[in-house]
């Protein structure tokens, strides 16, 4: 076999280990993305869950604090 030949073959090897590196490298990262999009859209629900339970609370707390304010103002 010639030395360019084995060369050009070399390098062909070479560029298919690295594409199927790469191809893997994708599916992995892509599906890192989902697994991540899918505990922020988690995340974001307890949060409004938190939010949807204590707004009443914040309600109570800040009418209240109104109604003392008027009343020290007397």
């Amino acid at each position: 076999m010639s030395s360019v030949l084995r060369l050009t073959s070399n390098s062909i090897d070479g560029l298919e280990v690295l594409s199927s590196e790469l191809r893997q490298l994708h599916t992995f990262l892509k599906s890192e993305v989902e697994r991540v999009q899918s505990e922020i859209e988690s995340a974001l629900a307890g949060i409004k869950i938190i939010i949807e339970t204590i707004a009443p609370w914040v309600r109570a707390v800040r009418a209240g604090a109104n109604i003392e304010s008027a009343q020290f103002r007397r």
